[in-house]
């Protein structure tokens, strides 16, 4: 996991070749380690992290922050947010429809302890023991945010097509068993409990082996393929300055492009829009009644009527959505191409 670079200075280099090349590295070793950068200033970390896409801040902009599109995090309030990265193992951006695809960090003041772990997470699947990924494998991961997207524990990584994990052992709220199926159910919360703990377990056990420990130095710059890499910053991150010196990290992230629904198991996507013979049948002539919030929202979906009423208020595209009140939304769904709104819908 992880490859180190040195002769690049990013603050510099644009060669057409050496971005394709860095790109390239980035999907096949998932980190790249950049050393002696010195310090690169916010409006070229943000030039440098356009390479891989458009940028997504979601974040809160401290005072002090370099660029608008970089979160700075400190072990000093004053300095930058704090306790960032210390809720547990994730990937970053789990409460997005589209999680981040990449991360990328820069170390600006290095402390005398405070680490970055991150652990491979194609590699945590494959070696799952067996009946914990037949569970995993029918687990979705609901975000703590309002908008709650849901997410399959398990699929595949929209370019390597690896198994990798969408989670956030700190922003999750609960866990679907079969989502789509007649069997879909909430886990209890011993059972979301003991998930959490499992999941943890595969990051920890063996005293932590799997784990590449990234202990900083003066001008490292990280890239990193998110949705290939966990990662969770240590304890000492956030020991007082008067301790361990101060700490002062700036990160910016490329927002993603892949809705996580897409890269399930293609036979649970075939489950949604399909006839259930346990459920009413309505005529379009029915369903055309239900195109206002006053006598609730109704689509069509392939052979499936949804009620989508509840959902319009969270719809990551406004009430756009409300042009199919009513009527079929396959038509918008094929022209928006975003398969992860089926997580949300309920059947009638």
């Amino acid at each position: 996991l992880g490859c180190e670079v040195r002769g690049i200075d990013l603050k510099t280099e644009s060669r057409p070749e050496v971005v394709e090349q860095i790109k390239q590295d980035v999907t096949k070793h998932r980190i790249l380690v950049f050393k002696d950068q010195g310090v690169v200033s916010g409006e070229r970390h943000v030039e440098i992290s356009k390479w891989f896409g458009e940028l997504e801040s979601t974040f809160y902009k401290h005072p002090k922050s370099p660029h608008p599109d970089v979160f700075r995090v400190s072990n000093d309030s004053e300095e930058g947010c704090t306790g960032v990265g210390r809720t547990g193992w994730h990937i970053d951006g789990s409460f997005q429809e589209a999680p981040f695809s990449y991360s990328l960090y820069h170390m600006v003041n290095v402390p005398k302890q405070g680490a970055t772990k991150f652990a491979p997470l194609a590699e945590i699947v494959s070696e799952l023991p067996s009946e914990k990924r037949k569970e995993w494998e029918r687990l979705w991961m609901v975000s703590d945010r309002r908008t709650g997207p849901v997410h399959p524990l398990i699929y595949r990584h929209p370019i390597s097509k690896k198994k990798v994990l969408c989670f956030h052992l700190g922003m999750t709220s609960g866990f679907l068993y079969d989502l789509g199926s007649k069997e879909q159910r909430m886990a209890t919360k011993p059972e979301y409990r003991r998930i959490l703990k499992d999941i943890h377990e595969e990051f920890v056990k063996d005293n932590g082996s799997i784990q590449y420990k990234h202990n900083w130095s003066v001008g490292d710059f990280i890239i990193s393929d998110n949705l290939a890499v966990g990662h969770e910053a240590t304890p000492e991150t956030q020991f007082p300055r008067s301790e361990v010196g101060l700490r002062v990290l700036h990160r910016t992230t490329v927002k993603g492009i892949y809705p996580l629904f897409s890269f399930a198991d293609e036979d649970l996507l075939e489950k949604f829009g399909s006839a259930r013979p346990n459920l009413p049948y309505y005529s379009t002539e029915e369903v055309s009644k239900h195109n206002s919030k006053d006598n609730r929202i109704w689509v069509t979906f392939r052979e499936g009527v949804y009620d989508i009423t509840e959902f319009v208020e969270m719809h990551p595209g406004g009430e756009v959505i409300l042009l199919a009140a009513g009527a079929a939304i396959d038509p918008f769904w094929n022209m928006y191409a975003n398969t992860s709104k089926a997580s949300h819908l309920s059947h009638s």
